[in-house]
């Protein structure tokens, strides 16, 4: 059992290839890899989970989400709605500033996932933002 521990060692200590790259670095490599992939599943199975919450949600009552912010130093607030009809999900952003009110963004997408990237490409919003 020492000799195959001993030899392991070894090997990790060797410089190996044609880079002249030591043993240790090749298994640091290895394992890096195996918890990159089991953490990207992760954060898929969480993305996923994310937008089946929010589908959920929405069907049931309307979601909103608001932003203060100024521009030009005026306040502005900005109120975004996420609902659902007819397998269809109505994302609208409305701006608000000095009394009046203009819609920003007004659009109907077929699945959470587009709507996710809709919000994420077009708005200030992301879809973790609605409650």
């Amino acid at each position: 059992m020492d000799q195959i521990i001993n030899q392991i060692i070894e090997w990790l200590g060797q410089t190996h290839g044609s880079r002249d790259t030591y043993g240790w670095i090749y298994v640091l490599g290895i394992g890096m890899s195996i918890w990159g992939s089991i953490k990207a599943k992760e954060y898929v199975a969480q993305r996923k989970a994310l937008h089946a919450a929010k589908a959920e949600s929405s069907k049931e009552k309307k979601l909103s989400a608001s932003l203060y912010t100024k521009e030009s130093g005026t306040d502005v607030l900005y109120t975004a709605t996420l609902s659902s009809n007819n397998n269809k999900f109505l994302i609208r952003v409305v701006k608000q500033s000095f009394g009046s009110s203009e819609p920003v963004v007004e659009e109907a997408v077929s699945s959470m996932e587009e709507a996710a990237s809709f919000l994420r490409a077009n708005t200030k919003f992301i879809l973790a933002d609605f409650k």
